[in-house]
């Protein structure tokens, strides 16, 4: 185990290195724990660690997902001006956080790896390097397994000592991206593999039970009923020989004393009922991670079409993505902007548009009453639909229901209509001069 975990378990001590993790097997006895390890399963040991953890199927296609999701989505930089939000492409921070991180990553390996490393270890770390500036012109995300966290105990600092093959490199809070699992301390990250560390031992016995009943065969069909004497065991290894040998060459027949006879073996209620439910354990799964199964292609009790599958992901999106999409925001605007980009509205913004919009229907009818009321133009619309503007930029005016008419020219349109129809308007008509009325 990583030195930093000792530190976040409570042991005083600090290894020098990250441990390697010991690997143990659990498997489970249905009846006799005895039985059991006569069948080669251990039922002493269990490991919890989240190695264990990202072997369990439902797991680590849940942390796969959510950080598959977020990474993919746009993230950059934006700034809040006197004329709204704007997409600040000239910030040196964008190009890190959309394009390039690093030199050995892209920015979708770098936040997914940010991400695993959250949900894994239950802290991901990146070191930031400034220049002169103290602008960041490098985010770099490390294995959290190489990281010690320290805090200062006078005041409440944290200081992240990052290992390598050269030495260890210490960092201070504001030099690191610290993208947190659940915590309730707020300091430092506790995976689920901790918190939901029970769910993971019956995980990991059903695993090691469905394995080891796999390799020695555990669940036996039957047995081989004979009036041998105890003291006989060279003529039951011969009935033993001989029944293997009639499944070897595809006769099965096996020549037998006379005696013998074939003994099914029958479950219990309680048997069937507990092999169904170590079956479905890891189900719980998606109960932490508030993933539905479909999303992890289990299509037994959902049909993967319909609008109901499109109302998950937006769900989803909601309840899962866009709150730590929250916390990876709020942790890069106060550790890469200085502090008078701040005050000059610059901030970061995952934009999850793409996972919200719906179905083309829905999109269309969304648009629509967007363009009736005058809120959008058509090339914001074309925009989002990453199509290109109208030529001649006659999709850069925004309209109103009355005709469609322009904004910019809705009044002296108006003016007109009712000047033509002898209402009270006495304003210019659309051709600018007045009393033309019809």
């Amino acid at each position: 185990m990583a030195k930093w975990l000792d530190r976040l378990f409570g042991r005083s001590d600090v290894q020098s290195k990250p441990l390697d993790v010991e690997r143990r097997f659990m498997g489970l006895s249905l009846v006799d724990p005895e039985l059991a390890k006569a069948w080669g399963i251990n039922v002493s040991l269990t490991d919890v660690s989240p190695r264990a953890a990202m072997g369990i199927a439902t797991f680590f296609g849940c942390v796969v997902t959510i950080s598959d999701l977020i990474a993919s989505q746009p993230f950059g930089v934006y700034q809040e001006t006197d004329k709204g939000r704007r997409k600040a492409k000239d910030h040196p921070l964008h190009n890190l956080i959309s394009r390039r991180p690093n030199r050995s990553m892209s920015a979708f390996i770098a936040k997914r790896t940010l991400l695993m490393n959250s949900y894994y270890y239950g802290d991901g770390i990146a070191v930031i390097k400034r220049d002169r500036y103290n602008r960041p012109y490098e985010i770099t995300p490390v294995d959290a397994a190489n990281v010690t966290i320290l805090e200062d105990d006078e005041t409440g600092y944290l200081f992240y000592g990052v290992a390598s093959p050269t030495g260890v490199t210490w960092y201070s809070d504001l030099d690191v991206i610290h993208i947190k699992d659940y915590t309730l301390s707020g300091l430092k990250g506790f995976s689920s593999s901790k918190w939901h560390a029970q769910t993971l031992k019956i995980n990991l016995a059903a695993k090691g039970l469905q394995q080891k009943t796999l390799e020695n065969g555990a669940f036996a069909n039957g047995f081989i009923s004979s009036q041998i004497g105890a003291n006989r065991s060279e003529d039951a290894k011969l009935y033993k020989q001989r029944v293997i040998e009639s499944l070897n060459d595809g006769s099965g027949i096996a020549v037998l004393g006379g005696d013998a006879k074939w003994v099914p073996v029958t479950r219990s209620p309680l048997e069937v009922q507990l092999i169904e439910t170590l079956s479905r354990c890891d189900a719980d799964w998606h109960k932490v991670f508030r993933i539905p199964p479909i999303m992890l292609g289990d299509t037994e009790k959902q049909t993967s079409f319909g609008s109901g599958v499109e109302q998950m992901f937006i769900q989803v999106t909601n309840s899962v993505l866009i709150p730590k999409a929250t916390e990876i925001e709020q942790e890069f605007d106060y550790k890469c902007f200085r502090t008078d980009e701040l005050a000059s509205g610059y901030y970061t913004s995952i934009n999850f548009q793409n996972l919200l919009r719906g179905d083309s229907q829905a999109r269309a009818e969304y648009y629509s009453k967007l363009g009736m009321m005058g809120y959008v133009t058509q090339d914001e619309v074309r925009a989002w639909e990453e199509m290109g503007p109208h030529p001649g930029g006659v999709g850069a005016d925004a309209w109103i229901g009355q005709n469609m008419m322009p904004l910019s020219e809705a009044k002296d349109i108006l003016k007109g209509k009712y000047n033509g129809k002898g209402s009270e308007g006495t304003g210019a008509s659309p051709g600018g001069s007045k009393g033309d009325g019809a």
